[in-house]
């Protein structure tokens, strides 16, 4: 009651009988926890330090006290209290729910560059560590060995680097173009600004808006995000593949010119292994320079018209 009381609104006031009442079942709730039963308190040296004692006589006063305290220790267990307690439970469950749902959406519609990058990083970390340290038991020479990580393995890391780094490009600008798009209406609707700086605020968000289009138009950042991010998952897929040896491609490597299977550990199966490897990866930088420019370029020399299909151009050069 007392709560309630503290909560209501300025100017709604609370009878003050139900106020009275309230707060004497409190004191009498209190006094019969004080001179409650000598049964129901806890064991010597269980309770707080310096705990209040007290001794009941064996008279009327005991008696009332004993009594008045089962009362208010049943009325805890009764169906109405039970039903009342998990009443406040639901309730408070659902305002959870409301509460987490709330924060849920504000973290996870954020843009990535805001919520992932320190573990985009860590992982970039970690996975070259992890590819770098595995290189190392491969026992290949040091010449193939230092091609594995400082060609491939590095190449690896750029592409996926390179493939956060477009996908942040994009969100970021389609978050401003979110924003400034929804504040122009806004601005016009605020009461305390002059129409002058109301015209001139909507110019600026509205030439904002303009410069973005344009620049997701010109720089295509979905599209390179997709780009790079397929072509890290076909480079780590060949790498592990080469790793384990589980493709028919890199089994053949385990026979030698009479079909005979040699060890896994063998420094000549590793190395064929690697020829085999050296040239699938070669080959898909080549076929992903072509799709670049025949897909990625085109659609961002010409913003307005569809990109081509593949094979339709070849290029030369780097997809950087």
């Amino acid at each position: 009651v007392v709560l309630v009381w503290a909560t209501l609104p300025a100017g709604v006031k609370l009878d003050q009988r139900l106020l009275e009442i309230g707060l004497a079942l409190i004191a009498i709730t209190l006094l019969a926890y004080l001179l409650r039963p000598v049964g129901d308190r806890p064991a010597a040296g269980s309770g707080p330090a310096g705990a209040a004692s007290v001794s009941l006589p064996d008279d009327s006063l005991g008696r009332a006290a004993a009594w008045l305290w089962t009362l208010v220790r049943g009325l805890g267990s009764t169906p109405v209290m039970t039903w009342v307690a998990n009443l406040i439970r639901a309730l408070w469950s659902v305002i959870e729910a409301f509460l987490m749902m709330f924060v849920k959406t504000a973290t996870t519609i954020l843009p990535t560059s805001a919520r992932l990058s320190d573990s985009d990083a860590k992982y970039n970390q970690q996975n070259t560590e992890k590819m770098t340290a595995m290189a190392d038991t491969l026992g290949l020479p040091q010449a193939e060995r230092d091609i594995l990580v400082s060609h491939w393995i590095d190449q690896i890391v750029w592409t996926s680097s390179r493939a956060n780094r477009e996908r942040d490009a994009n969100e970021l600008i389609r978050w401003w173009q979110i924003i400034l798009s929804s504040s122009i209406p806004i601005i016009g609707l605020l009461p305390s600004v002059p129409d002058a700086n109301k015209t001139l605020f909507a110019s600026l968000a509205g030439a904002l808006v303009t410069v973005l289009t344009a620049m997701q138009q010109f720089r295509r950042p979905q599209e390179r995000w997709h780009h790079y991010r397929k072509l890290t998952e076909r480079m780590q897929a060949e790498y592990w593949a080469f790793v384990n040896l589980d493709e028919a491609i890199y089994k053949s490597a385990l026979y030698d010119g009479r079909g005979r299977l040699k060890s896994r550990t063998a420094p000549d199966v590793r190395s064929a292994a690697f020829q085999i490897f050296h040239e699938r990866m070669t080959r898909l930088k080549e076929e992903d320079l072509q799709v670049f420019f025949s897909q990625v370029a085109p659609a961002m020399a010409q913003p307005d018209q569809p990109p081509a299909q593949p094979g339709a151009g070849q290029g030369q050069g780097t997809s950087s």
